[in-house]
């Protein structure tokens, strides 16, 4: 048996984007996603606890990851919810993080769900994003690509199968919370794996254009796409034409629907530049009116364990868990006890978060050379 590649020609997660701009496949290879970004590293780290909590295998604050991530609170938090929504007694069945090839949309395409198990003639795939932007889990692309290879991989039949696809996105804050799920006959996914299979064939007879579209946000070549500064230029024109103040509330809602289609755009072209500007002052150069400034970080504790689990005690309540609470947590049980929770500055310390991009304050920047000048 021949051995899989690193990576999938066609990846399941690349499939809603594939779908949508056939051209993002050339892009793609010539601008690769870094896997070495704050967010992917800390998503691999993220995942990695789950799969741990699923084996049974206590994961603690601070263990670093294979990956060389500290593991957080959050990270342990959102894989208790994870592991929360597989029934205990199937857990020893499930399929996790085990690879699977998706013959139906092209030999080369395979994929690794995070998590899948098969029971009454029912297919689960449960998904894990640690990201905080809203993902939708109907009609989801990627794991439509997962289930059109489970079945394959089981030999079942599509008509008397169902499939369950859940979602789990604890950092993100939507009304639907934070678990999500869609159910459906395995046959009604037909016309989504032949829109990944059609999006496959433009691709190798090279009649792949680029589309702009909501994709565009989770594409890497957003900063090279000449469709999509295109549009961009015209979502800058779009915005600046006058617009009669009062319209009829058809018309405001096509409006509206312009207007938010611009936004995406240039949200997706403003995400594309700031990693690449962001590269560019890591690896030494200059940008005018940009600079990577340390954002906030998560607050720790800066005194010895016994020394926190006196100060609890001394106000009568317990930092105590597994290990101790955190200095936010803390505050928070001094408040519900009448005590004031500033005393818990003194224990802990904010530190430096990751860089992040920001705009450099023009204001500050001419004080600091007037001052020179009059030195």
């Amino acid at each position: 048996m021949t051995a899989r590649p690193a990576h999938s020609a066609f990846p399941p997660s690349a499939m809603h984007r594939l779908v949508g701009c056939a051209g993002s496949h050339h892009l793609s290879k010539l601008y690769p996603e870094r896997e070495d970004s704050p967010e992917a590293m800390e998503g691999t780290a993220a995942h990695w606890v789950c799969a741990e909590l699923l084996h049974g295998r206590r994961v603690e604050v601070g263990t670093l990851t294979p990956n060389g991530i500290a593991v957080t609170e959050d990270m342990i938090e959102g894989a208790e919810m994870y592991v929360d929504t597989v029934p205990e007694e199937l857990i020893k069945v499930c399929h996790i993080e085990e690879p699977i090839d998706i013959p139906r949309i092209h030999p080369d395409c395979f994929g690794t769900p995070d998590l899948w198990h098969y029971t009454k003639q029912t297919i689960h795939v449960t998904d894990y994003k640690f990201g905080h932007s809203y993902v939708e889990v109907s009609e989801n692309m990627q794991l439509i690509a997962y289930a059109a290879g489970i079945l394959d991989y089981l030999n079942v039949d599509d008509q008397h199968t169902f499939v369950n696809f859940t979602i789990v996105q604890p950092r993100c804050f939507h009304r639907d919370g934070p678990v999500r799920s869609w159910s459906c006959r395995a046959s009604d996914l037909r016309a989504q794996i032949n829109f990944m299979n059609m999006a496959v064939s433009k691709v190798l007879l090279g009649k792949g254009d680029c589309t702009p579209g909501a994709w565009c946000n989770h594409c890497p070549a957003t900063h090279a796409c000449e469709a999509l500064q295109k549009s961009t230029q015209a979502a800058f024109d779009f915005i600046a034409s006058p617009v009669p103040s009062e319209m009829p509330i058809e018309v405001k809602g096509r409006y509206l629907a312009k207007v938010q289609q611009a936004m995406t755009m240039l949200k997706a072209i403003e995400g594309g530049l700031e990693e690449e500007l962001e590269a560019a002052i890591r690896s030494g150069s200059s940008v005018p009116g940009y600079e990577l400034r340390p954002g906030q970080g998560r607050v720790n504790w800066n005194k010895p364990g016994a020394e926190i689990a006196a100060l609890g005690d001394m106000f009568g309540v317990d930092f105590r868990k597994e290990a101790f609470v955190t200095p936010t947590q803390a505050k928070a049980l001094l408040k519900k006890n009448g005590v004031d929770e500033s005393v818990i500055s003194a224990y802990s310390e904010r530190k430096s978060g990751e860089l992040k991009l920001v705009k450099s304050d023009m204001h500050k920047l001419k004080q600091v050379f007037t001052n020179y000048k009059e030195q």
